[in-house]
């Protein structure tokens, strides 16, 4: 039974040229067997290495696939923190901008108004310095005008009064000539 066996397993691995046939010696003259042998023990270190490399490399794939997560998900989330931060900044800037554009409106509303009041107390003043200086030329006029009449009706009186006199000493110095002539003819 176990030459049988032997049998069957020899003539798998002898090449066929072995006087015997069976190959009951264990060891072809060929030397196939050896060969064969070590087909199979470097096939099997092979099919080893090529497992261990396929484990290793399942591994290294594994961790760069979670490395890759890992730095995806730290990405990501500097994303989502880069994003919120330019999105306060923005609502930042644009309520500072806000408050500059509003204090900027009502600083212009205020210069307007305080612009806008000199300018009616300046015309007011300007009104009121014209008023004044017409009611002071009038003044001035009326007064001349009265200071000429005062004048002219003075020279007026003054020449009425000196015609008076003149002629009353003319009538005198008539009526003393008419006088004197009647007692030199009497």
């Amino acid at each position: 039974m176990q030459l049988w066996y032997m049998q069957l397993w020899y003539m798998q691995l002898c090449c066929g040229i072995c006087s015997c046939g069976i190959c009951s010696c264990g060891i072809c003259s060929c030397g196939y067997a050896a060969v064969v042998y070590a087909a199979v023990v470097y096939a099997a270190v092979v099919y080893a290495a090529v497992v261990y490399a396929a484990v290793v490399y399942a591994a290294v794939a594994y961790a760069a696939v979670a490395y890759a997560a890992v730095v995806y998900a730290a990405v990501a989330y500097a994303a989502v923190v880069y994003a919120a931060v330019v999105y306060a900044a923005v609502a930042y800037a644009a309520v500072v901008y806000a408050a500059v554009v509003y204090a900027a409106v009502v600083y212009a509303a205020v210069v307007y108004a305080a612009v806008a009041y000199a300018a009616v107390v300046y015309a007011a003043v300007v009104y009121a310095a014209v008023v004044y200086a017409a009611v002071v030329y009038a003044a001035v006029v009326y007064a001349a005008v009265v200071y000429a009449a005062v004048v002219y009706a003075a020279v007026v009186y003054a020449a009425v009064v000196y015609a008076a006199v003149v002629y009353a000493a003319v009538v005198y110095a008539a009526v003393v000539y008419a006088a004197v002539v009647y007692a030199a003819v009497a």
